[in-house]
């Protein structure tokens, strides 16, 4: 696989990590569920960090 396919690739599950994340997010604090809060915060910790590492190898 070559180098512009992986990053690719990171990119777009960094976007689905970042979308998952709002939507736990919204989930936790509609229904005041603390462990989807959590979950969402972690999914966006991930997604920024994929990202840094996407933008790190270009």
């Amino acid at each position: 696989m070559k180098i512009s396919t992986r990053i690719n690739l990171v990119k777009r599950v960094a976007d689905g990590f970042e979308k998952l994340s709002i939507g736990a997010l919204v989930l936790g604090l509609f229904q005041f569920n603390y462990y989807a809060i959590a979950v969402g915060i972690s999914c966006f910790l991930i997604s920024l960090t994929l990202t840094y590492i996407s933008e790190e190898f270009k």
